[in-house]
């Protein structure tokens, strides 16, 4: 046998650092598909001297004993190599570990900021200042409302207690209302007199949509509808909105009609 470098060690070694589980037969398997490539890409006066030591029937000097450690040293080379791959196993797992965990924790902290800045709340008094007025326009005929006017229909609608609620998404960074919606619970004598709830005036500022705003805004009012015992909850939308309500978990049933007074 002709000594050869120690270049296959090495690729052997970087071989076990990508693929930390593999055998010491894949070792010896890498190592060995690598032997051909090796010589063959040396100059030609050195592959011309690989072969004639492999012709050659004097046996080269052998190489020095390796001293092992004495902990080790009456152990077997592919144990020595398994040995060798379970320190290397140790050695880079925690790091893929530690990377994966600080991203898990950078989601998740990004998530309580969405959160935080996106909270959906109910209607306050102080939010005609903010907006709300102007987000209606975008959804339908709304007129401009005095102050006196919009006191008054607050005080109503707030007299109606858990029966009628409005709520809102406010940008704390720029202070303006930018979603809101409301639902109102209707008293039946149908199933065994039952309520159901009607989602009305859903409308999203057109700088902010893509941010599921709307979903958060059709999430609270359905869970407001389940916990006053609705039996089912309902609304009107355009043929435009129909996928965004089907992901929301609503399907369409039966048609809507319609007549305007003014």
């Amino acid at each position: 046998m002709h000594q050869t470098s120690l270049r296959p060690q090495l690729n052997a070694s970087f071989f076990f650092f990508l693929n930390p589980q593999s055998s010491a037969l894949t070792l010896f398997s890498t190592v060995s598909r690598s032997l051909p490539g090796l010589i063959s890409s040396q100059p030609r006066a050195i592959r011309q001297r690989h072969l004639l030591l492999a012709a050659s029937p004097v046996r080269p000097r052998p190489s020095p004993p390796v001293l092992l450690h004495p902990r080790i040293a009456g152990v077997t080379r592919s144990s020595r190599l398994l040995l060798l791959c379970s320190l290397l196993r140790a050695s880079i797992a925690p790091r893929y570990k530690s990377v994966g965990s600080q991203k898990h924790t950078n989601l998740s902290k990004m998530e309580t900021s969405e959160e935080q800045k996106y909270g959906v709340r109910r209607l306050e008094m102080s939010d005609k200042g903010k907006g709300f007025i102007e987000l209606l326009q975008q959804l339908s005929v709304c007129d401009s409302v005095s102050d006196k006017e919009f006191e008054d229909r607050f005080r109503e609608l707030s007299s109606l207690g858990d029966d009628h609620v409005i709520c809102v998404i406010e940008d704390h960074v720029s202070k303006k209302i930018i979603a809101t919606g409301s639902v109102f619970i209707e008293k039946k004598f149908l199933r065994n007199c039952g309520n159901v709830g009607h989602i009305e005036d859903v409308v999203v500022d057109s700088s902010t949509r893509g941010k599921q705003l709307g979903k958060k805004i059709i999430n609270f009012l359905t869970d407001h509808a389940r916990s006053m015992g609705c039996y089912k909850v309902i609304l009107d939308c355009s043929i435009e909105n129909k996928l965004f309500y089907e992901k929301c978990g609503f399907k369409q049933k039966e048609i809507q009609m319609v007549r305007y007074f003014v």
